[in-house]
Formats: structure tokens, C-alpha cells, sequence
């Protein structure tokens, strides 16, 4: 795995929340490497990449399941494939029960 890609649900919302400070983007596992990862990730080995995209797919599905993040009905044509895409639909502090970036 890589050394810098995100381990935690955590990690993945600080990515997102970092960018989504300056634009709205359709999240996929290859594109929070993209953007989490010091290293390139496209140049990985083709299993490794398969290993780092089903760990980081599985962090979005957590964040979903958390409500933070929506999942797209039709998936996201990328570099990696066919992903599934995710729309950042709330904060971490308003899911915490604070207020929304957007109130």
C-alpha cells in the first residue's frame, strides 16, 4: 500500500474538505489518491493500484454510510476504470451537528 494514501475515513474527509474549500468535484477512490498521495499513484504496479483503490473505495463507503458523502447512480468513467462516484454533501461539522459551509 501506499505510505501516504489515506488509512482512515478521516483522512479521506480531510482530502475532500481541503479542495471542496475551492471547487465541487465528483470524489472516486483514484481521485482521492490522486490528490492524498506525495507519490504517483498512476506509475504503481497494476495489482497494487487494484489494492489502494478497493481500501480507499471502502473509506468512501464509510463516509457515505456517515452521510457526508452521496453516492453517484452512475458510475465515473477515470483513469482506473468504471469508479463510483460520490458528491460531498456535508461537513464534518455540520454532521457533528454544527452548522453547514453553506448556512
Amino acid at each position: 500500500m501506499l505510505i501516504d494514501a489515506p488509512k482512515s475515513a478521516a483522512d479521506v474527509l480531510t482530502v475532500i474538505e481541503k479542495i471542496e474549500r475551492s471547487k465541487k468535484l465528483v470524489w472516486t477512490a483514484g481521485r482521492v489518491l490522486e490528490k492524498a498521495c506525495q507519490t504517483r499513484f498512476s506509475g504503481l504496479p497494476f495489482e497494487q493500484q487494484k489494492v489502494a483503490l478497493r481500501h480507499t473505495t471502502e473509506l468512501l463507503e464509510t463516509l457515505e454510510a456517515q452521510g457526508i458523502l452521496e453516492r453517484r447512480s452512475v458510475r465515473q468513467g477515470t483513469l482506473y476504470g468504471q469508479e463510483i462516484g460520490f458528491d460531498f454533501v456535508r461537513t464534518a461539522k455540520k454532521h457533528r451537528g454544527g452548522e453547514s459551509r453553506d448556512s
